[in-house]
Protein backbone atom coordinates (compact mmCIF):
# COMPACT_ATOMS: atom_id res chain seq x y z
CA UNK A 1 0.00 0.00 0.00
CA UNK A 2 3.18 2.38 0.13
CA UNK A 3 6.41 2.34 -1.30
CA UNK A 4 9.47 3.37 0.90
CA UNK A 5 11.37 3.91 -1.89
CA UNK A 6 12.65 0.15 -2.21
CA UNK A 7 12.72 -1.98 -5.50
CA UNK A 8 10.92 -4.91 -6.32
CA UNK A 9 13.33 -7.77 -5.84
CA UNK A 10 16.19 -5.89 -3.75
CA UNK A 11 17.21 -5.70 -0.31
CA UNK A 12 15.05 -4.84 2.30
CA UNK A 13 16.33 -1.57 3.29
CA UNK A 14 18.00 -0.44 -0.16
CA UNK A 15 16.06 2.67 -1.16
CA UNK A 16 17.52 3.43 -5.16
CA UNK A 17 14.68 6.03 -5.18
CA UNK A 18 13.03 8.51 -2.54
CA UNK A 19 9.65 7.26 -1.11
CA UNK A 20 7.06 7.35 1.30
CA UNK A 21 5.91 5.62 4.80
CA UNK A 22 2.52 6.31 4.82
CA UNK A 23 0.79 5.43 8.41
CA UNK A 24 -2.11 2.84 8.77
CA UNK A 25 -5.87 4.05 6.96
CA UNK A 26 -9.08 4.24 9.56
CA UNK A 27 -9.96 0.67 7.63
CA UNK A 28 -6.31 -0.91 8.22
CA UNK A 29 -6.60 0.02 11.92
CA UNK A 30 -9.83 -1.74 12.19
CA UNK A 31 -8.48 -4.89 10.46
CA UNK A 32 -5.49 -4.94 13.04
CA UNK A 33 -7.77 -3.95 16.30
CA UNK A 34 -8.53 -7.78 17.24
CA UNK A 35 -5.01 -8.30 16.92
CA UNK A 36 -4.12 -6.06 19.74
CA UNK A 37 -5.05 -8.76 22.15
CA UNK A 38 -2.20 -11.23 21.54
CA UNK A 39 0.60 -8.06 21.29
CA UNK A 40 1.33 -8.48 25.33
CA UNK A 41 2.01 -12.26 24.54
CA UNK A 42 3.80 -11.40 21.69
CA UNK A 43 6.33 -9.01 23.39
CA UNK A 44 7.06 -11.16 26.15
CA UNK A 45 7.56 -14.13 23.65
CA UNK A 46 10.44 -11.72 21.70
CA UNK A 47 11.88 -10.54 24.77
CA UNK A 48 12.60 -13.92 25.93
CA UNK A 49 13.98 -15.34 23.38
CA UNK A 50 16.21 -12.01 23.34
CA UNK A 51 17.08 -12.75 26.62
CA UNK A 52 18.27 -16.06 25.87
CA UNK A 53 20.42 -15.01 22.81
CA UNK A 54 21.97 -12.39 24.74
CA UNK A 55 22.68 -15.08 27.45
CA UNK A 56 23.96 -17.48 24.91
CA UNK A 57 26.39 -14.84 23.31
CA UNK A 58 27.95 -13.84 27.04
CA UNK A 59 29.52 -17.82 26.25
CA UNK A 60 31.11 -16.97 23.24
CA UNK A 61 34.79 -16.54 23.50
CA UNK A 62 36.17 -13.63 23.41
CA UNK A 63 38.37 -12.14 20.39
CA UNK A 64 41.23 -9.59 21.72
CA UNK A 65 40.02 -9.23 24.93
CA UNK A 66 36.69 -8.43 23.35
CA UNK A 67 33.55 -10.44 22.76
CA UNK A 68 33.01 -10.74 19.01
CA UNK A 69 28.59 -9.74 19.28
CA UNK A 70 27.06 -8.07 21.82
CA UNK A 71 23.39 -7.39 22.07
CA UNK A 72 23.02 -3.25 21.71
CA UNK A 73 21.27 -2.35 25.53
CA UNK A 74 18.16 -0.45 25.28
CA UNK A 75 18.78 3.54 24.99
CA UNK A 76 18.43 5.22 28.48
CA UNK A 77 14.96 5.39 29.60
CA UNK A 78 13.48 2.63 27.80
CA UNK A 79 10.48 1.01 29.68
CA UNK A 80 9.26 -1.49 27.16
CA UNK A 81 10.81 -2.82 24.20
CA UNK A 82 8.40 -4.13 20.92
CA UNK A 83 11.16 -6.32 19.77
CA UNK A 84 10.35 -5.89 16.21
CA UNK A 85 13.87 -6.87 15.44
CA UNK A 86 17.08 -7.23 17.73
CA UNK A 87 20.17 -4.96 17.19
CA UNK A 88 23.62 -6.92 17.57
CA UNK A 89 26.91 -5.03 17.67
CA UNK A 90 29.86 -6.76 15.38
CA UNK A 91 33.56 -5.97 17.18
CA UNK A 92 35.65 -4.24 14.52
CA UNK A 93 37.64 -7.55 14.53
CA UNK A 94 34.60 -9.49 12.46
CA UNK A 95 34.59 -8.77 9.05
CA UNK A 96 30.83 -8.37 8.98
CA UNK A 97 29.62 -8.37 5.17
CA UNK A 98 31.53 -12.39 5.84
CA UNK A 99 29.59 -12.50 8.93
CA UNK A 100 26.11 -12.03 6.80
CA UNK A 101 26.84 -14.18 4.10
CA UNK A 102 28.05 -17.33 6.69
CA UNK A 103 25.28 -16.83 9.02
CA UNK A 104 22.74 -17.11 5.64
CA UNK A 105 24.78 -20.04 4.74
CA UNK A 106 23.76 -21.67 8.40
CA UNK A 107 20.67 -21.45 8.10
CA UNK A 108 20.17 -18.32 10.54
CA UNK A 109 19.60 -15.20 8.11
CA UNK A 110 20.55 -11.53 9.67
CA UNK A 111 20.27 -8.42 8.52
CA UNK A 112 22.67 -5.45 7.56
CA UNK A 113 20.16 -2.91 9.05
CA UNK A 114 20.01 0.59 7.79
CA UNK A 115 22.90 2.28 5.96
CA UNK A 116 24.03 5.43 6.61
CA UNK A 117 21.43 8.10 5.45
CA UNK A 118 24.19 10.50 3.84
CA UNK A 119 25.38 6.91 1.58
CA UNK A 120 21.95 6.73 -0.23
CA UNK A 121 21.74 6.93 -3.60
CA UNK A 122 18.32 7.99 -3.63
CA UNK A 123 19.10 11.16 -1.65
CA UNK A 124 22.45 12.35 -3.01
CA UNK A 125 21.37 11.54 -6.22
CA UNK A 126 18.70 14.02 -5.85
CA UNK A 127 21.03 17.02 -4.69
CA UNK A 128 20.74 16.34 -0.88
CA UNK A 129 23.72 17.60 1.09
CA UNK A 130 25.47 14.71 3.17
CA UNK A 131 27.49 16.15 5.84
CA UNK A 132 29.80 13.47 7.58
CA UNK A 133 28.77 11.46 10.68
CA UNK A 134 31.46 9.55 11.33
CA UNK A 135 29.70 8.13 14.29
CA UNK A 136 26.91 7.29 12.94
CA UNK A 137 28.46 5.52 10.08
CA UNK A 138 30.52 3.68 12.67
CA UNK A 139 27.55 2.76 14.08
CA UNK A 140 25.38 1.78 10.75
CA UNK A 141 28.25 -0.65 10.11
CA UNK A 142 28.82 -2.20 12.80
CA UNK A 143 25.43 -3.31 13.96
CA UNK A 144 23.23 -6.10 11.96
CA UNK A 145 19.81 -7.58 12.83
CA UNK A 146 17.96 -10.45 14.09
CA UNK A 147 14.49 -9.90 12.69
CA UNK A 148 11.24 -10.50 14.10
CA UNK A 149 10.37 -14.16 12.59
CA UNK A 150 13.48 -15.77 14.77
CA UNK A 151 12.87 -13.66 17.65
CA UNK A 152 8.96 -15.75 17.94
CA UNK A 153 11.24 -18.42 18.27
CA UNK A 154 11.09 -21.12 20.90
CA UNK A 155 14.04 -19.31 23.60
CA UNK A 156 15.88 -22.97 23.56
CA UNK A 157 16.33 -22.12 19.84
CA UNK A 158 18.89 -18.62 20.83
CA UNK A 159 21.45 -21.49 21.38
CA UNK A 160 21.44 -22.52 17.65
CA UNK A 161 22.33 -19.00 16.85
CA UNK A 162 24.51 -18.84 18.96
CA UNK A 163 26.27 -22.39 17.95
CA UNK A 164 26.02 -20.86 14.42
CA UNK A 165 27.97 -17.81 15.32
CA UNK A 166 30.51 -19.43 17.24
CA UNK A 167 31.17 -21.47 14.06
CA UNK A 168 31.27 -18.55 11.79
CA UNK A 169 33.83 -16.30 14.01
CA UNK A 170 36.12 -19.44 14.29
CA UNK A 171 36.84 -19.77 10.48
Amino acid sequence: MCNLGRRRGGQWYGHPNVGWNLRLTDVQAALLLPWLDRLDDEIARREAFCVALERELDRLPEAAGARPVTVVPHAPGTTRDSRHMLMLRVDACVDREFLLAAMAAEGVPLDAGYPPLGTLDALTREGARAEPCPAAEAAAWSVVWVRQPMLMDDPARAADVAEALAKVLAA
